[in-house]
């Protein structure tokens, strides 16, 4: 049986994205703030991917066939009022939070050879969107990184997936 990790799969895009592959006879592991109800094909894990240690990922067994970076935050109003903190919180979900659990599944082979990575970037990358800077700044930075990281795994034969809703 194929396999798909998602995260920020307990609502929204990744629920739906968690849901269609399950129901394609996918077995599914989701990383969220939220957990839903295991299930027969999808098992949820509570991971904050701002704060994470890899020491929290013990429950990973098995190299995926697909990994789906989908979380995501935004903080939105006027630049200048939105507290610095909230900002880097933005960062370090969108961005570092992939970054690391990247670094984490390509060292200890939890991606398959001949696997895809899914990064869920954002429209934000081509159009100005200037009631979120940190949320397009921290997509930006998020597709800049899927580009160089498919040079990175072309010898994996891991391909790299972008995807701008």
């Amino acid at each position: 049986m194929k396999s798909v990790l998602i995260t920020g799969g307990a609502n929204g895009l990744g629920k739906q994205l968690s849901l269609y592959y399950a129901k394609n006879g996918y077995k599914i592991c989701v990383l969220d703030l939220s957990v839903g109800e295991n299930t027969e094909n999808i098992s949820y894990h509570r991971l904050d991917l701002a704060y994470f240690d890899v020491e929290n990922l013990t429950f990973l067994k098995e190299p995926f066939d697909i990994v789906i970076c989908n979380a995501g935050i935004s903080v939105s109003g006027d630049f200048i009022k939105i507290d610095y903190e909230k900002e880097l919180e933005v960062f370090e979900v969108n961005f570092f939070g992939h970054l690391r659990l990247m670094k984490f599944l390509l060292k200890n082979n939890f991606i398959k050879n001949e696997g895809r990575i899914a990064f869920i970037c954002s429209a934000s990358c081509f159009f100005s969107f200037p009631i979120a800077l940190a949320y397009a700044a921290s997509k930006s930075a998020l597709d800049g990184f899927a580009h160089a990281l498919e040079s990175y795994l072309i010898d994996k034969k891991i391909s790299v997936t972008r995807v701008y809703p």
